[in-house]
């Protein structure tokens, strides 16, 4: 199913609202005092959810749109309310099925409130995620709000989005110019916040689902967005040159697209994967352990540090990648204090032992009391740890 969403506001100086022609994308026009009608109509909407406050216009759908003859009390009734500003939730219901008879869709009329406070605004979102559920594909239209209300309505849709799981289409503005007058989609405007987001939790987590969710909406080949989230796969389980050799597949492709959206955003995305340029593979596990960091994700953290030092002692060594050599040079590297410390924080953090657990490592206990501590330990560890292994140090070093 589908709803649009549309507000109704008070013309200027108690004017009514003047009937306008607006030009739709799909080249065809169409002729309304009310935008909200016409856009349902080009949307095909099941539903149509009318938002306005007790001194909105609400005589102006029933002018336009009912029958003098279809429940005149009701009528009556609702253009006073409307003239002292007193419209009632059950004066709507009672004129709302009239509606629904004559657009040929559900029509809902909600009473909101003006939207002045942070009391008001979330008022608002909240009765929308009250009407709205899960899956069901929903666009806006902001023509006849007050000023503000569009702003609300584009947070409000990224939080129905984000939490509710609705499908945020359009959202829509009815732009008056003479003869101009045309149907202007806004939807770029969520696609900033959809794609500011994604970025975000990119940096945050190192994964990139939502970017590849979105660079697919913008014509992304298939195959590069497999490649895509192969390299999600690979930096979550530790496996670098996987996760740069997804990188190097991926990245051709994403400098072909021709994305406004992606344009915005390209130069500090691709800024973030250019820990798969370093030549070294211990250059590139020490800087996804300093990412990692950064991000308080202090588990893969010290687990790329861990490996990032163990390859570093490693380079050069034919058989790097193998796990009987990568053990033995750990336990070699394990004769040096600063590491043997740093193995047991990795292996407490893995179990998941609290700071009691670990009363028998007293070096330990103290980066498990406090988070400052451990991030101090890990900066410290990142800056000093490798360069006190030489690269290539145990390059000789047998299984």
């Amino acid at each position: 199913m589908k709803t649009l969403v549309t507000f109704l506001g008070r013309p200027h100086r108690n004017r009514a609202y003047d009937a306008v022609t607006y030009q739709f994308p799909d080249g065809r026009p169409r002729t309304s005092v009310f935008f909200g009608l016409l856009l349902a109509d080009y949307l095909e909407a099941d539903r149509l959810l009318v938002l306005g406050t007790a001194g909105s216009n609400w005589d102006v759908l029933l002018e336009h749109h009912i029958q003098d003859s279809e429940d005149e009390e009701a009528r009556l009734a609702l253009i006073a309310a409307c003239d002292q500003s007193q419209v009632t939730p059950a004066l709507l219901d009672r004129i709302a099925p009239l509606l629904t008879r004559r657009t040929n869709r559900r029509t809902e009329l909600c009473l909101i409130p003006d939207g002045l406070n942070d009391g008001e605004q979330a008022a608002i979102v909240t009765l929308l995620s009250n009407r709205l559920q899960a899956g069901e594909g929903v666009a806006f239209d902001v023509t006849h709000s007050f000023r503000h209300l569009p702003l609300l309505a584009l947070a409000a849709a990224m939080y129905l989005e984000t939490v509710l799981g609705v499908q945020v289409g359009e959202i829509a503005y009815g732009l008056l110019d003479g003869d101009r007058s045309q149907a202007v989609m806004l939807t770029g405007l969520l696609q900033t916040l959809r794609w500011t987001q994604a970025l975000d939790l990119f940096r945050q987590t190192g994964m990139s689902r939502p970017l590849g969710g979105l660079l697919a909406r913008e014509g992304l080949e298939n195959k590069a967005r497999q490649r895509l989230e192969s390299m999600d796969f690979a930096v979550s389980t530790l496996q670098s040159e996987n996760a740069r050799d997804a990188i190097r597949g991926f990245r051709p492709a994403l400098k072909q697209l021709q994305s406004p959206w992606f344009s915005l955003f390209q130069d500090k995305w691709l800024a973030e994967l250019q820990w798969a340029d370093l030549i070294h593979r211990d250059q590139r596990e020490l800087a996804l352990a300093k990412k990692a960091g950064q991000a308080r994700d202090y588990l893969r953290a010290v687990a790329w540090l861990m490996e990032g030092l163990i390859s570093r002692a490693l380079r050069g060594h034919p058989q790097i990648m193998e796990y009987s050599i990568r053990e033995n040079a750990k336990n070699t590297l394990t004769r040096d204090p600063a590491f043997a410390k740093l193995s047991k924080l990795r292996n407490q953090l893995v179990h998941g032992q609290n700071r009691s657990a670990a009363r028998d490592h007293s070096t330990i206990a103290p980066l498990l009391a406090a988070e400052q501590n451990l991030r101090l330990q890990i900066e410290q560890w990142l800056r000093d740890l490798p360069a006190q292994i030489a690269p290539g140090k145990l390059k000789a070093i047998g299984s």
